[in-house]
């Protein structure tokens, strides 16, 4: 049975910033108050655990670890602290943590105002109600200080304890700070500007910098990331964002953990401080940077198959799949489905066959003389439904004029109303299917008359487009599927069957 008790001392928000304001050391104070207690009482003090770091969550206190783990394991007959808060504070799920941790070891909580005792209900339901309550409290200072700070933020303030590199803090006359140019590094801030405005990059501009032995804000050599922040960062322009890295809660794999995501749509203010580049340079220098800015895919996830989307097996209709080159072979397509009699074929010998079937086809489209399609027939019909449409609307209104001048009963005209309205959504519906067929006509048409233009700039820039992606997004303009047929295996018969079968976007009716 465990007769010792141990001291455990945090400081607050509120103990910080009234040391801020000379009060003295929270944690001695704490301290003399609590071994007072320990001696009033004659409590045995086993070991005293003083929480340096703050932090929200006991995952960032590593002390409260500690105490918590001993508390488990029945160490201590009791904790004192100056107040149930101090053990548990920010999150409802630690708090959770800490209670049962002492209801089910126990462990007493010792404050100056009342002893708690976990494993009695009544206590437990004051504890609890004590963590809750210091839930709220957090919950409305938290909301307090970030009010004052995007006040401040608005107000052209800067909050920030650290300057950015070129500026100095400076206290403002009434109240809050600012900050302040200082040489010589604004002048190195303008350079960077300068030199990106000329042409360089954030790589090439921080091999200069190190050449002439300017030293960087970290006193280390300059690097691309320091560079391009310096080109991001509003403040030189005057400017003061609201929040560019915003806290943001996440659970993975059933951790808690926080992120602090870029973001791009942060707002700005109009700082009181004094900006070292100009508006309209700092405007420019953003969409140079935006415009420049291009992902970077990974090889991996890269596209390496300029027929990918477009290659089926005549056999069994799956997709053709590419397999890469190794030293033994090339690249080469083959049929995934097991069993299925299609064999592969090199990668570039079924490129050049589409290619050679696309200038086939090219060349009878070019030979043939283009049809004009009589749609006479489906015109006059149009406009006799139009006009029917146009008499059955008009019988729709004498209706209404019928029943007002007492010809027909309701009854008689809501029946012929029903009539009327059916006959009309039947010339609707007949109307749109007629419309739709000569739509498909026209767009089939003048998909025809466009086509022989566009499949020979696919054929005149395909050669120049390197990348497969390219080349498959040329191939995906003209032809909607091509099937690929070969059951013949070279390695033991000199017969060749490769063929491909293009099936042109023309081809099929809208």
């Amino acid at each position: 049975m465990p007769t010792d008790y141990a001291l455990y001392l945090r400081k607050s928000r509120a103990d910080l910033e009234a040391e801020a304001h000379g009060e003295g050391d929270t944690l001695a104070r704490h301290e003399h108050i609590l071994m007072e207690l320990a001696k009033s009482r004659a409590l045995p003090i086993g070991a005293i655990y003083r929480e340096i770091v703050s932090g929200e969550r006991i995952a960032n206190r590593p002390v409260m670890q500690q105490l918590l783990s001993e508390v488990e394991d029945g160490r201590w007959k009791g904790v004192l602290v100056t107040e149930t808060s101090r053990l548990a504070r920010g999150d409802t799920i630690d708090q959770g943590i800490v209670a049962q941790a002492f209801k089910f070891s126990g462990t007493l909580i010792v404050t100056p105002a009342k002893t708690y005792d976990p494993t009695q209900e009544a206590d437990e339901e004051w504890m609890e109600f004590g963590l809750f309550m210091s839930r709220q409290e957090y919950r409305m200072i938290r909301r307090r200080m970030n009010a004052g700070t995007k006040s401040a933020k608005k107000e052209g303030r800067y909050v920030g304890s650290r300057a950015p590199y070129g500026y100095e803090r400076c206290k403002l006359h009434g109240r809050g700070w600012s900050i302040r140019p200082i040489e010589p590094e604004s002048v190195v801030v303008k350079m960077i500007y300068e030199l990106f405005l000329s042409g360089k990059g954030a790589g090439e501009i921080a091999t200069y910098l190190n050449q002439i032995n300017i030293p960087s804000p970290t006193q280390r050599t300059w690097v691309r990331q320091t560079v391009g922040l310096i080109l991001q960062n509003p403040h030189y322009a005057g400017l003061i964002p609201d929040a560019v890295h915003p806290y943001k809660k996440v659970i993975k794999d059933g951790q808690l953990t926080v992120k602090r995501p870029l973001n791009k749509q942060c707002e700005l203010y109009e700082g009181v401080h004094e900006a070292i580049i100009p508006r309209e340079t700092w405007e420019e220098t953003q969409r140079l940077l935006t415009k420049n800015h291009k992902p970077r895919v990974p090889s991996a996830l890269q596209q390496h198959n300029p027929l990918a989307g477009l290659l089926y097996c005549d056999k069994c209709g799956q997709k053709m799949q590419r397999h890469p080159q190794t030293d033994r072979n090339f690249e080469k397509y083959y049929c995934p489905t097991v069993g299925c009699p299609t064999v592969s074929a090199p990668l570039s010998q079924v490129e050049a066959l589409v290619l050679q079937g696309l200038k086939e086809f090219l060349y009878n489209l070019e030979m043939q003389q283009p049809e004009q399609p009589d749609f006479t027939t489906e015109q006059n019909a149009l406009k006799n439904i139009d006009s029917r449409l146009v008499e059955q609307r008009k019988r729709l209104t004498k209706t209404f004029e019928l029943v007002e001048d007492g010809i027909y009963t309701r009854e008689a005209f809501l029946q012929r109303q029903s009539e009327i309205n059916a006959e009309i959504s039947r010339l609707q519906t007949a109307r749109e299917e007629l419309q739709r067929k000569l739509d498909a006509h026209a767009a089939e048409l003048s998909a025809r008359e466009n086509a022989a233009p566009q499949i020979q700039h696919v054929l005149d820039v395909y050669d120049r487009k390197s990348a497969p992606a390219e080349r498959s997004a040329l191939l995906k303009q003209v032809i909607d599927r091509i099937d690929y047929h070969k059951t013949t295996k070279q390695r033991w018969s000199a017969e060749n069957d490769l063929s491909v079968t293009i099936h042109p976007k023309i081809s099929a009716r809208k």
